[in-house]
């Protein structure tokens, strides 16, 4: 039984997010992350600093290192950038760090801190995060 309303779960929350995709959708009117404001280049040092910053320009500094366009791949500075940005209510970061905890990258792995992150987002109405919080939800 347990087993079938999982099954009808997933395939509803698939249906309602239009897609399995586990991965954070970006801008759809872009072809980049960084579309939705003008990031200096961290390696460089000219920067605003982090409370100079909107929450979501500390996201799209996460999606910088997590994807490594124009800085270094650096799974442990993504996640410092989305810490900050999801501090201040950022939904995408919230659930990019609780996919960090689901997949271990630079942080132990660990499933409740996943949850965690991903009703904070899931409760905003970010439906990856929904979809992401009702498969957890069901398998821990």
């Amino acid at each position: 039984m347990r087993i079938t309303t999982l099954i009808v779960l997933t395939l509803t929350l698939c249906i309602l997010n239009s897609g399995c995709n586990s991965e954070p959708s970006v801008d759809s009117d872009s072809n980049s992350a960084f579309s939705t404001s003008e990031l200096s280049d961290p390696a460089v040092g000219n920067s605003p600093s982090p409370t100079e910053m909107s929450a979501e320009d500390q996201y799209n500094r996460g999606l910088q290192y997590e994807k490594g366009e124009g800085v270094p791949h650096d799974h442990e500075e993504a996640i410092k950038w989305y810490r900050k940005a999801a501090g201040r209510g950022h939904a995408s970061s919230q659930n990019w760090l609780g996919l960090m905890y689901l997949r271990g990258n630079a942080v132990a792995q660990d499933y409740k801190e996943a949850v965690k992150w991903f009703r904070l987002a899931a409760e905003q109405g970010y439906a990856e995060a929904q979809y992401l919080f009702g498969v957890m939800y069901c398998n821990v």
